[in-house]
């Protein structure tokens, strides 16, 4: 079976123990700042890995490791010498921007979107096994209530047409803290928040069918449209169209942000944020929700003409209000959950019987896990907060 194994995210999955584990945080050159989602890889590209959103990262390999590769669209990708040290700095120099310009076009902006994504669909690979690992947090108010995490496989049959099909090779879900009693009405919402992110739902976006709405002409109306390009100094093109939410509609709209590769003419990167507080509330099985802040990205891997989605992060913020009596919004839920692949493959099988997950979320599994998967297998690094969270659990 052919595996496509990712470059640009996560570690490789394996059955035995790494030799060598190497931490560290990039930051920006200039300006000290961490820098989220650089693609940190082995030199010979067997094990790679992702910074979180404070620049962090872990790099495990079998082998010794004695320098690794880094590559950002926005930083010069380098082969850089490992420091000793518990956590050491790293420093990136941003790309000098040798072309940086508002593209000026007769044709509408929302149908060369449109011919982006056709393209992409078209060098889509048809049918994908995609073994991941998935995990989440969710927190009410202050506190972190949940904690789940698993190695999942996806069997997509065909990535146009049909829903993907779960297993889960190994799995955990942990409950971290009892609600406090000020929001115990809305407890079940800690539990019911799973509902927006069903696992076998998570790449229902690899088709971009979720961008084609914004491409007719009723829903482009909404937005005002920016097409940018951008070439760096190593040669690399870039293609930015940003859709803005318009200050006079009244509606829940978010700011899209969708990265096209200038020579392949595929999309690389999808990101989408709130930027107004014109989120209506909604009413869900009798519970009053406002989405307090929202953020969902997606990234695709392309290479060789090896083209899938290998990332997908979503974060939500909600206000909540269970109790009839109390009209406020104040108990606060949020909803964490990113998943990266670590190998797909075009040779597509059919799950076997039995190895079919039904439920919606890993908290429904009550099963424990075979295994410490998850030393291994952490696509991202955690945060400080949430590794102190779970050291506190693993130390019981």
């Amino acid at each position: 079976m052919k595996k496509l194994l990712i470059i640009t995210l996560i570690l490789s999955i394996t059955n035995f123990a790494f030799s060598q584990s190497i931490r560290g945080i990039l930051v920006d050159s200039e300006t000290n700042l961490p820098i989220p989602y650089v693609a940190i890889g082995s030199v010979d590209y067997a094990n790679s890995t992702v910074t979180n959103i404070e620049g962090e990262f872990e790099l495990n390999s079998d082998k010794a490791i004695t320098s690794f590769i880094v590559s950002h669209i926005n930083y010069e990708t380098n082969k850089l010498t490992v420091i000793k040290g518990a956590k050491p700095t790293y420093k990136l120099v941003p790309k000098t921007n040798l072309l940086d310009e508002i593209i000026v076009t007769t044709q509408p902006i929302n149908q060369i979107l449109l011919s982006y994504i056709e393209k992409s669909q078209a060098k889509l690979q048809k049918s994908l096994i995609l073994t991941t690992y998935y995990r989440e947090f969710v927190k009410a108010d202050e506190d972190y209530t949940k904690y789940s995490d698993g190695i999942l496989k996806y069997y997509i049959k065909n990535v146009k047409k049909s829903k993907a099909d779960v297993e889960v090779i190994d799995a955990r879900a942990i409950e971290l803290k009892k609600v406090e009693e000020k929001v115990k009405e809305s407890k079940e919402v800690n539990m019911d928040l799973t509902s927006f992110n069903k696992i076998q739902e998570i790449f229902d976006v690899a088709d971009f069918s979720f961008l084609t709405k914004y491409c007719k002409e009723k829903e482009a109306n909404k937005y005002t449209f920016e097409y940018r390009t951008s070439k760096k100094s190593n040669g690399d093109e870039y293609k930015t169209i940003v859709l803005n939410p318009k200050e006079e509609i009244d509606e829940n709209l978010n700011k899209i942000t969708i990265i096209i590769d200038a020579k392949s003419e595929v999309i690389l990167d999808v990101a989408i944020e709130k930027v107004n507080d014109k989120f209506k509330e909604i009413n869900f099985l009798g519970i009053i929700i406002k989405t307090k802040t929202l953020n969902y990205k997606i990234a695709y891997h392309y290479s060789k003409n090896n083209y899938y989605p290998s990332y997908v992060m979503k974060d939500i913020l909600l206000g909540i209000n269970a109790n009839k009596k109390n009209t406020s919004l104040n108990d606060l839920f949020r909803f964490t959950s990113d998943v990266v692949v670590t190998t797909a493959t075009t040779d597509y099988e059919t799950i076997e019987k039995g190895k079919k997950y039904q439920k919606t979320s890993l908290y429904e599994r009550e099963i424990e896990p075979k295994s410490e998967f998850w030393i291994n297998n952490n696509g991202v690094v955690l945060t400080k907060e949430q590794q102190d969270i779970l050291n506190k659990v693993n130390t019981k």
